[in-house]
């Protein structure tokens, strides 16, 4: 396990595409303050409301949530299906290594990578949320830290069983532009979909005024099912901390890790690798 780890990791850090998705992730974080100082300037001049970092963080850090995420499906699925397209991980296999090692390997291998390229876009948040935005005249305020820093472990979490479902589906089609194409998919798709359930359950709830029911959507736009999609999972994650169930996104956070390492480890097995 150890030398499949070592040699896991030595693929991942001279593949340039990682080193190229950490570098956009890390843009995109830098872009993304920008606007949001820009923005800042437009609504102090018509409301006098003021966007700090303070309330900026927490949003953009929740990673299944942002669009950065979309380098680290990318990022996955590369890391896997290149083996399948190569023909290495057949190597790999007649070296006597265990199937389980070496899904086992290439899944920590994968989180490591989503967890660099989170990290890249977390410090460029921070580093160009300050220059952009500054710091709240008041502080933080307490216990700011400690609900973010909670929150975020949450979310990283989630982010660990979202990059298992995606190492899952690239061991079931296997091939880079199949699973790519089919995990963009599942990622845009799902949610709009869940969206679409929660407005028609809305707009038919007859017991609401026009005016309830658009608050309603604000206050939970994807409703009750984004508690059991790891796709919206990082939405709850808040509001789960203040009414004290954060518990629920945490387990479902690890059923996701648990189910989708189950099945992508049986099929690595049962298949043969060509």
């Amino acid at each position: 396990m150890q030398n499949l780890l070592k040699s896991d990791f030595y693929k991942l850090f001279r593949m340039k595409s990682f080193y190229v998705c950490c570098i956009i992730s890390a843009a995109i974080a830098a872009i993304a303050m920008f606007i949001s100082s820009q923005l800042n300037q437009m609504m102090e001049d018509i409301s006098n409301s003021v966007m700090t970092i303070e309330n900026v963080l927490p949003t953009m850090l929740s990673p299944a949530s942002t669009d950065y995420f979309i380098l680290i499906i990318i990022g996955v699925c590369l890391f896997i299906t290149i083996e399948y397209n190569a023909g290495t991980l057949k190597n790999i296999a007649a070296r006597g290594f265990k199937r389980e090692y070496i899904f086992l390997s290439k899944l920590i291998v994968c989180i490591v990578e989503a967890l660099i390229i989170t990290l890249c876009f977390a410090v460029s948040c921070v580093i160009f949320g300050l220059i952009f935005l500054g710091t709240p005249a008041g502080g933080f305020g307490d216990g700011y830290f400690a609900e973010l820093f909670t929150t975020y472990g949450v979310d990283i979490l989630i982010l660990i069983g979202y990059v298992s479902l995606i190492a899952m589906i690239a061991y079931l089609i296997r091939t880079n532009g199949g699973t790519i194409a089919i995990t963009l998919c599942v990622h845009y798709l799902i949610p709009i979909i869940i969206n679409m359930f929660n407005v028609l359950t809305i707009m038919n709830d007859a017991s609401d005024s026009d005016l309830e029911k658009v608050v309603s959507y604000n206050n939970n736009q994807y409703g009750q099912i984004a508690y059991y999609w790891i796709g919206t999972l990082g939405g709850t994650v808040s509001e789960s901390y203040h009414n004290g169930t954060i518990y629920i996104p945490i387990l479902v956070a690890l059923a996701y890790i648990a189910v989708s390492i189950i099945i992508g480890m049986s099929v690595f097995k049962k298949r043969d690798i060509k």
